[in-house]
């Protein structure tokens, strides 16, 4: 059923075809083939209990504390937030003691949507990033190319490019108004944001020295390993199952595609 609902999904990405064509950096054929690889992944491992245990395994796991659990529980609603419209947004963020500012809703490539809030009684300013919706969201994700970002690092440059745009427009509002009234900042986002989001949370304490912290839900590979692992003390990522967005590493895929293509040719 994983396949066949799959083999569906990516051949529905040839209707974006003409899109991808006007996009810069952006080859469609690429694109389509890069689809329907990651695809063909998550269809061949969804639910495979062994393949996901054999992933943990490489990786140093630690148990999570609670507190760590309920923040995660409580930023995932406000990341998932994001994909609604202004008025949803700002009564959901009623209910939970947050004031809206901002919400800009409009998309452009390397230009994602997100929302401002702030909580007057917790003392905390939340710029939530919205994921992947668009087609112009879609090519931010294709725009993989690494590219230098702070202190040394490598980063997507989609992300990069959309991290500044957000940080540009929220930087003189955190820096005037809640970083002198004592307010935490905090940034999430899912998928794509969870991306943005990560990249944002740098800039802001590299560049801006404002202290924040970010959760990252199913954030998609955006830095090189290294400094990925430095940015533990002020990024939380979490991951659900076999979600494959956050293994989904672009260059690996890119130059899986490359050897299929050079084995087509023999």
């Amino acid at each position: 059923q994983n396949i066949r609902y799959f083999n569906r999904a990516s051949a529905a990405w040839t209707s974006a075809n003409d899109y991808f064509e006007n996009v810069p950096n952006v080859s469609t054929l690429r694109f389509l083939q890069i689809m329907k690889l990651g695809f063909d992944f998550y269809a061949k491992h969804h639910g495979d209990v062994n393949f996901i245990q054999s992933e943990l395994l490489q990786e140093k796991t630690t148990n999570v504390d609670v507190e760590t659990m309920k923040a995660l529980e409580e930023y995932a609603r406000f990341s998932d937030w994001a994909y609604e419209s202004t008025s949803t947004i700002r009564e959901n963020l009623k209910q939970k003691g947050f004031v809206l500012v901002t919400h800009d809703s409009s998309v452009e490539t390397e230009k994602p949507s997100y929302y401002l809030a702030y909580s007057p009684t917790k003392k905390v300013v939340l710029v939530s990033v919205k994921g992947t919706k668009s087609l112009d969201d879609m090519a931010t994700n294709c725009l993989h190319t690494p590219e230098p970002f702070v202190d040394g690092s490598f980063a997507h440059s989609g992300f990069s490019s959309a991290a500044r745009y957000v940080v540009r427009r929220s930087v003189p509002i955190l820096e005037d108004l809640f970083v002198p009234l004592g307010y935490k900042v905090k940034i999430t986002g899912h998928s794509l944001g969870a991306g943005t989001a990560t990249l944002a949370s740098m800039l802001l304490n590299r560049e801006h020295k404002i202290d924040n912290h970010c959760y990252a839900i199913a954030p998609p590979p955006t830095l090189e390993k290294e400094t990925a692992d430095k940015v533990g003390s002020f990024v939380t990522a979490v991951v659900n199952d076999a979600d494959i967005i956050p293994r989904w590493n672009f260059g690996l895929v890119s130059a899986a595609v490359d050897l299929v293509a050079d084995w087509n040719q023999y």
